[in-house]
């Protein structure tokens, strides 16, 4: 087998480099996963959990359901064939196999297994990777499938893999028709969280862009990028270099119609400084002469489809509106005076644009129309484009998959897979999803709050048609507002079993720094006007109250990861206005989060600003949810989920959040994932795990409303009890306030 190739990381700034404050010993400790502090901390804090919660009837009942509700995995389809990743029971790491778009028209129709993980951990339990010290020997662990890339000219793909306790992919070459890996093929391994962007060039070689071809090109704290043309047989080291972009390349894009093949390179030093350089068969790039804050979507004929994200004026008499979609003809890029375009697409205040994608005699374009999800067909015609919506159903989430799959889901529908007919301009649907929960019992409705600085912030409520006005519904509260990423309504499936289903209600807050209005609602809360998320998150927990729909002792919130961020801010900021606050894999201490998570590049730090600048610093800090925790402060109970190998959010912002406001006498739960990493993928029994202790504990604080004393209230108490029963209430005092949790 040819030798696995690894794309190492580049030193990052050591903290000497930075500002930082200095750390205690006990923080520095949590910050390491293999400390022995650190490993006893998290069993004890486990422990804890699973004794307060998972031993009742009710965990059981919860796990159980959670783990009978399935979470649709979309199909993706390619030459004719869709594949499709399938997990029978929990026993089964799943198969990866594919099916005819006629076979799986028909009821019972024939799938084809092209591999088995099961098969595939027997075969290679003790087979070394590149690191000898990284083998499957232990009994939980495993391989994680994580998608394909095709090969445009042959039946080979490249499988992506992963250990189950890692989010470090490997990149192994699968022949389609033999249905095995081929022998002393490309196998590449990522490493540790590196950018890396492979592309097919033809069947025997590979386009990939990787920050670690040439020692002397590392610099501490910064990535260098070169796209390079690896040709089978060769190690990396041997990959002829097609481009050098210094610190800027971040991307690549191949594109294959009948008459042409396209390869674009992507120089990038934030999302508003683009530059597309299109490569040709003589190696050399020519620039395309479109604005740099540019998304190139895709190509139609010989036309180069492009979104941009603020006006572009061509001509005194000509200029594009922010948010449009253009065609730009190809042809016509080497001279930018006769540059050749038309617009497709022109966004209005509440409608913006999603994906773009071509299919043989049209343009596909999913929009957002008020946070309610359609798909726009455009055909060119008389040298313009004309448009007609398809017949999807509204307030849901739309993909488009491929040229003739697209996929429809709402809090209440299930993920519902349709084929569209490029010809006819028909759907078709092809299979829906299994339903969890009677969605008879329930309607959607859509509201908007008013934030701090007068802006509308939409947001879904799911609730029983009954609900009654009275501020006694248990209400879950969640949202993201981050790196422009637009939430939209997903099939709640074991929510909806769980929560929804007996008696719950369920919160969606579109707040900014998310894309759900286009690229301003993301720039509008981004570094120094982070806030502005957070104030948005606060106002529809607000008018969720003044709409009586529920209460602070009913209102509980949860997020993850910048969402986990989102949590620990309005924990923090506004405690008083919940009763349950669950992070999952949150950044928490923010001052030190390029520290903690070194690979967040620059991208992070044009979302949350560089702690390194002082100014920039004492922002961040003034929100960062780990540096504005009191001890005289009156925090509901909050629920903080982490996994230890998790190499996008660093756990130990869970730990030293959570072990910081258990010390001041909180009440606070953990609980500690062994595997999995950032998305939890390949365990499914894990995903069900958390489901059943975060439905518990909120049942108990919002339903059953355990409201914890504070500090003053128990004190209060203890100086009464003293007074009528002498000194002894004082030991239960000091007691209470050194045990884990207070009940």
């Amino acid at each position: 087998m040819q030798s696995s190739t690894e794309i190492k990381n580049i030193e990052p700034a050591s903290e000497s480099d930075t500002e930082q404050e200095t750390k205690t010993d006990r923080e520095l400790q949590l910050e390491n996963s293999e400390d022995p502090f650190t490993v006893e901390w998290i069993r004890n804090r486990n422990q804890e959990t699973t004794e307060a919660f998972a031993e009742s009837p009710l965990f059981k009942k919860l796990n159980a359901e959670a783990l009978s509700c399935k979470i649709a995995n979309p199909p993706s389809f390619n030459k004719g064939y869709l594949y499709d990743f399938f997990k029978e029971d929990e026993t089964s790491l799943g198969i990866w196999r594919r099916i005819t778009l006629e076979e799986y028209r028909k009821q019972n129709g024939k799938w084809e297994t092209l591999l088995d993980m099961n098969a595939l951990l027997d075969e290679e339990k003790w087979r070394a990777l590149v690191d000898p010290e990284l083998h499957l020997n232990e009994s939980d662990e495993h391989w994680v499938f994580n998608g394909a890339i095709h090969c445009p000219s042959s039946s080979n793909m490249l499988i992506q893999l992963s250990l189950g306790k890692s989010d470090e992919i490997i990149y192994r070459e699968f022949d389609g028709e033999k249905k095995e890996f081929v022998k002393n093929g490309f196998e590449i391994y990522e490493g540790n969280f590196s950018p890396l962007c492979i592309k097919w060039c033809d069947s025997n070689s590979l386009w990939l862009v990787t920050p670690f071809i040439h020692i002397d090109l590392a610099k501490k704290n910064e990535w260098h990028y070169q796209l390079v043309c690896l040709t089978r047989g060769e190690s990396l080291m041997q990959a002829k270099k097609i481009y050098n972009a210094g610190s800027t390349l971040y991307a690549i894009e191949t594109y294959y119609t009948n008459t042409h093949s396209y390869l674009l390179a992507h120089k990038s030093l934030s999302s508003l400084d683009n530059k597309w350089i299109l490569i040709d068969k003589n190696e050399s790039g020519t620039p395309i002469p479109i604005p740099c804050d540019a998304n190139l979507d895709d190509f139609f004929g010989t036309q180069l489809i492009i979104t941009i994200r603020c006006d572009w004026k061509i001509t005194s008499e000509l200029t594009y509106k922010a948010g449009s979609v253009i065609s730009v003809e190809i042809t016509s890029i080497t001279d930018p005076a006769l540059l050749k375009t038309a617009l497709i697409f022109e966004p209005t205040d509440l409608c913006t644009v999603r994906k773009v994608k071509s299919t043989k005699n049209h343009v596909l374009i999913l929009l957002l129309n008020d946070v309610s999800a359609e798909i726009h067909q455009f055909k060119f015609k008389d040298d313009k484009w004309i448009s007609t919506c398809l017949p999807l159903p509204k307030m849901g989430k739309i993909k488009i998959i491929s040229d003739c799959l697209v996929s429809y889901e709402s809090f209440i529908t299930p993920y519902t897979l349709y084929h569209y007919d490029d010809e006819t301009n028909s759907l078709e649907a092809l299979n829906v999803s299994p339903s969890y929960f009677d969605a008879e019992n329930f309607q959607v409705t859509q509201y908007k709050a008013t934030s701090q600085d007068g802006t509308k912030i939409p947001y879904y409520i799911v609730h029983p048609k009954n609900m009654n006005l009275d501020g006694e519904n248990a209400t879950l509260l969640t949202g993201y507002g981050g790196f422009g990423d637009a939430r939209l309504p997903y099939y709640l499936g074991a929510t909806g079993k769980i929560w929804l289903s007996e008696g719950g209600t369920f919160v969606l807050a579109n707040i900014r720094g998310g894309g759900e209005y286009g690229s301003k609602w993301h720039q509008a809360a981004v570094k120094e006007n982070r806030h502005k998320s957070y104030e948005d998150f606060l106002a529809v927990a607000a008018d969720l109250i003044t709409r009586k729909i529920t209460s602070p002792k009913h209102l509980g919130i949860t997020g993850g990861s910048n969402g986990g961020l989102l949590v620990g801010v309005a924990l923090t900021k506004k405690p008083e206005l919940f009763n349950a606050a669950i992070s999952d894999g949150g950044l928490l201490d923010m001052v030190n989060y390029s520290v903690l998570n070194p690979w967040g590049g620059c991208d992070w730090q044009n979302e949350y600003g560089d702690p390194k600048d002082k100014k920039m610093r004492q922002y961040i800090k003034s929100d960062s949810p780990y540096d504005n925790l009191s001890r005289d402060k009156h925090y509901p109970a909050a629920f903080f989920f982490s996994a230890t190998n998790d190499v996008i959010v660093n756990p130990a912002h869970s730990r030293k959040f959570a072990d910081k406001i258990k010390n001041m006498n909180h009440s606070v739960f953990y609980y500690e994932h062994s595997a999995g990493g950032h998305r939890r993928r390949g365990y499914p029994t894990s995903f069900a795990f958390q489901n059943a202790l975060i439905y518990s504990f909120l049942k108990r604080q919002l339903v059953d409303n355990k409201q914890e004393l504070t500090i003053e209230e128990f004190k209060m108490l203890g100086m009464v009890l003293e007074y009528l029963l002498g000194d002894k209430p004082s030991e239960i005092i000091t007691s209470y306030l050194a045990a884990p949790y207070r009940r």
